[in-house]
């Protein structure tokens, strides 16, 4: 078989688009938002190829230079940061070009670590409803020092700590109170987010308790600046009525492509936020959401 030319390319972008629900179908479709490019490789390995049968193989090496900005694969929603090497092969006018591609993952030792860090005072939502639940952030900047040892995190939930509920339909919400902590909200991904939550009373019966990753994923564009929260993936950490009193642990590894160290580029930025759900049986969802910070530890 001959072929015109052996080439490979190398190409790592960030590629965003605007949730049509969002910003109108009309800006969705007509915003142009250019990929941001931070890596771009070309290299003619062999031109007018004779390739005899059965497996050929052509050494290639090549310096991997990026430009500034260079973030980490990321599989999102609306924001997509991809390195992808593809290999053509041409082989003339009657017949088709063979090519294939291959994705590379890329971590960056050290991507977050010097990014702000989030403290959160949650904002419960006792509703059955679809009514979402807020959090109130509190950025600071943290010296290396500081940020060696994390402070564990505390929560309670209980009818009093509850807002986004009036005084009426709180007098309604049976009696409960769940407590517990996470071991850190500035995460390493190559560590599970770890903690303990515990029913010490509640009313009614328990249906079940979740934890659930969320990214939030936020885009300038020539109107302002879309922001979209979707789940990663959700972990059920207690099935039915759990004992009362009893400290239940909390283990959830990040998931590689669909999470990355929390990014902060020009157009856009991703966070990441977890939230505890505890469902009673009348279908009331109890909810408490904290921001993280994620990040790739150094070598």
């Amino acid at each position: 078989m001959n072929v015109n030319s052996v080439r490979l390319v190398l190409e790592g972008a960030s590629r965003l688009h605007l949730n049509a629900r969002n910003v109108g179908l009309l800006e969705a479709f007509y915003s142009s938002i250019q990929p941001q490019v931070f890596m771009e490789k070309e290299m003619i390995l062999a031109r007018n190829k004779r390739v005899q049968a059965g497996e050929t193989s052509i050494p290639f090496s090549f310096v991997l230079d990026s430009k500034p900005g260079l973030q980490e694969t990321y599989h999102g929603v609306y924001i997509t940061t991809a390195y992808v090497l593809r290999v053509e092969a041409p082989r003339g006018l009657l017949s088709s070009t063979l090519s294939h591609e291959q994705e590379l993952i890329v971590e960056i030792p050290g991507a977050g670590e010097g990014e702000e860090v989030c403290a959160s005072r949650a904002v419960q939502n006792p509703s059955g409803s679809n009514r979402s639940t807020s959090a109130e952030n509190v950025s600071t900047v943290r010296s290396p020092s500081e940020r060696s040892v994390e402070p564990t995190v505390r929560f309670e939930i209980t009818p009093a700590s509850l807002e986004n509920v009036d005084d009426a339909e709180r007098s309604r919400i049976p009696r409960f109170a769940v407590l517990g902590h996470l071991d850190r909200l500035r995460c390493p991904l190559t560590c599970p987010l770890s903690g303990e939550v515990q029913v010490d009373v509640s009313e009614m019966p328990i249906q079940s308790i979740d934890l659930q990753l969320v990214r939030v994923e936020s885009i300038e564009y020539a109107e302002g600046i879309a922001k979209e929260a979707t789940e990663i993936q959700s972990l059920q950490i207690a099935s039915g009525d759990v004992c009362r009193e009893m400290a239940i642990p909390i283990h959830m590894p990040f998931p590689k492509l669909f999470t990355c160290a929390s990014m902060r580029a020009q157009q856009f930025r991703v966070d990441f936020e977890i939230n505890l759900l505890v469902t009673l049986g009348d279908n009331t969802i109890i909810t408490e959401s904290f921001p993280l910070q994620l990040y790739r530890p150094s070598l």
